[in-house]
């Protein structure tokens, strides 16, 4: 049996699967769907009466109510190396005393908040510079108006 070249190529072609490519075309592009909306974790800040501890404008700020404990505040100034307050009085007797962290833009602490609150009790605020030097300031435990 005698084939001719052209008609064993032809055979070559159907049994190896060859055939002609078509054009390819893109995939169609999934349908574009709206952004996921971030969930508001915002929680409501308000603001102390500001002060002032030496060369630092301090604005402390409070979480909720002021009962709850979360304390904020924003050190506005020269570089420091630690935030650290408490309730009571300057000298701190009967308080615990927290150093803060940072947190966004501003220093963040939990203090733990006595049910009968005494009269003379305040917020007191101590940064202290990086050579050491402490500077310390007080607020009323109140809204600031």
């Amino acid at each position: 049996m005698k084939y001719s070249i052209a008609g064993l190529i032809m055979l070559i072609a159907v049994f190896s699967g060859c055939s002609q490519e078509e054009p390819a075309t893109a995939a169609p592009e999934p349908e574009a769907k709206a952004p996921l909306e971030e969930p508001n974790y915002e929680i409501p800040m308000r603001n102390f009466a500001p002060t002032q501890a030496g060369p630092y404008a301090l604005q402390p700020m409070f979480e909720e109510e002021i009962s709850d404990g979360h304390y904020n505040i924003k050190v506005t100034g020269p570089e420091f190396k630690a935030v650290r307050f408490w309730l009571g009085t300057e000298n701190r007797s009967n308080s615990m005393v927290v150093k803060a962290v940072l947190e966004n833009d501003y220093q963040h602490g939990h203090l733990k908040i006595p049910e009968n609150l005494p009269a003379d009790y305040a917020l007191w605020i101590e940064v202290e510079a990086p050579d050491g030097e402490m500077h310390v300031a007080t607020t009323p435990l109140k809204q600031a108006q």
